[in-house]
């Protein structure tokens, strides 16, 4: 036998050992409507790293999945069947209808269509961002109900294309968290969460996504705390406390972006927020914050000890290039800490656009110092009662006032894109300029005679026109249409 067919033979040997392994390490499994429970350690055999849980389309009952544990770059992945003529539609009359419990290195993802899906439908903030989620969950059990639950050990798991329907409950849409799994925390961490494009609803009581424990509530502080999370492109509306809820994020590198939120904190109003980080930090950029009955965005600590200062942080609070219209009721932009927590102290507030707060434009609340933090060339609009409380804050080159003077587009319409004639355009500073402004244009555009930046969320484009409206939805000042 010649050397070169004796490696040939060798190579497509290994070749069938790669298929088979493959075949035997990738497998897609079927869950049919009449499935109720998934246990990845039996279920079809079992369920490896690397294989796929598919999702039969229309209707069906509760579904429990539970101890599927997938590898870094081999994930185990939960998603509808594209193939099917309908998304997946779970409703059940329970409380949380579908759970995820000890799901680690896995994907849920309804973002893949269906057949006969309608053209350009999409689950998140983007165009018609309300059709388009491959997955559908919805509770009927009434009061002291919610959608969806992922707990246990569970870590390192993408949400997207779902839809968290609460229009028949008095809860909330998604939950991260488990009172009664007792980790060790700071051994164990509840991390890598990646919760994108998805779509929640009518949660009139709750919120619409609620990530994190309170810092000693309802299990102690046994609960995991939180690194590493990514919220993004999801729409939320018409819920009764916050829209966006990340708590007890103390580590890692954690953002929230580019999400449209509208309608929060109706119930109880005016104590809530849009967006809100309680008891730990993020980066809070690329957000519109629609008609709040609430904040618009806050970050605050009340609990958290000292000891959990020094040893983890960074504690700083960035708000970025996030347009706030008409938190009615309370302040646009807040950062604080109650006496018994810890004092964060670095709290940034840049190119931001605010409009119409019930009380404060941009808070830093009094009682704690906050020497080394800015708010820092925004635009802060017709608030209530004065559209900056600094509190020791350095505060640079704002546009504030009123509305009519800040030249916008069309603030009747919601349009709050810059105009050539805005007092905003070429107004800011190099130093500290994003990359681009809340719609992804890049900054500066260098429309004056400089290249400076313009203040607040949008920068001015020469040569294209803004948009008609702000975000997907049509926004007339104190109607959402």
């Amino acid at each position: 036998m010649t050397r070169r067919l004796t490696i040939a033979l060798c190579l497509l040997a290994l070749g069938l050992v790669a298929l088979a392994s493959v075949s035997v390490w990738a497998a897609d499994h079927a869950v049919t409507t009449g499935t109720t429970t998934v246990d990845c350690d039996v279920f079809d055999g079992g369920v490896a790293a690397g294989d796929t849980l598919t999702l039969d389309g229309g209707a069906r009952g509760k579904l429990i999945v539970r101890d599927c544990i997938g590898a870094v770059g081999n994930r185990i992945t939960i998603r509808n069947d594209t193939a099917d003529t309908s998304p997946v539609q779970i409703t059940g009359s329970v409380n949380f209808p579908f759970r995820c419990e000890n799901c680690e290195h896995v994907t849920i993802d309804g973002t893949g269509g269906w057949v006969g899906m309608p053209g350009g439908a999409y689950c998140g903030t983007d165009t018609g961002g309300t059709d388009g989620c491959g997955i559908q969950i919805a509770s009927t059990a009434g009061a002291a109900s919610n959608v969806a639950f992922i707990d246990g050990t569970s870590k390192f798991v993408t949400i997207t294309g779902i839809e968290f329907d609460c229009a028949d409950i008095a809860g909330l849409g998604l939950q991260i968290n488990d009172h009664d799994y007792d980790g060790h925390w700071p051994a164990e961490w509840r991390e890598g969460f990646l919760i994108t494009e998805n779509y929640s609803h009518n949660c009139t009581t709750g919120e619409g996504l609620y990530i994190g424990p309170n810092w000693v509530d309802g299990g102690g502080v046994d609960d995991l705390r939180l690194r590493d999370i990514e919220i993004s492109y999801n729409y939320v509306h018409d819920t009764g406390k916050e829209c966006i809820d990340l708590k007890s994020v103390v580590s890692g590198v954690n953002v929230i972006h580019h999400n449209v939120v509208e309608k929060c904190a109706l119930n109880p109003a005016g104590t809530n927020s849009g967006i809100m980080i309680y008891e730990g930090y993020a980066s809070i950029h690329h957000n519109t914050i629609i008609n709040s009955l609430g904040n618009g965005i806050t970050c605050w600590n009340t609990y958290v000890p000292q000891s959990v200062e020094n040893t983890y942080g960074p504690w700083s609070c960035v708000m970025q290039n996030n347009l706030i219209i008409e938190p009615q009721l309370s302040t646009g932009m807040r950062c604080g800490s109650n006496s018994g927590g810890i004092a964060v102290t670095d709290c940034q507030m840049r190119q931001n656009t605010i409009i119409g707060a019930g009380t404060y434009g941009a808070s830093l609340s009094s009682g704690t110092s906050w020497t080394g933090s800015t708010v820092y060339e925004n635009i802060i609009v017709d608030s209530g009662t004065a559209d900056i409380l600094g509190s020791g804050a350095t505060v640079t080159n704002n546009k504030t006032g009123t509305v009519a003077a800040r030249n916008f587009v069309n603030a009747g319409a919601g349009n709050y894109h810059l105009t050539a004639s805005s007092d905003a355009v070429d107004a800011g500073s190099v130093a500290g300029c994003p990359t681009d402004d809340r719609d992804g244009v890049s900054r500066p555009q260098n429309g004056g005679t400089d290249n400076d930046c313009d203040i607040g969320a949008f920068e001015f484009e020469v040569e294209d026109p803004p948009p008609e409206s702000s975000s997907h939805v049509q926004y007339v000042r104190g109607v959402v249409q």
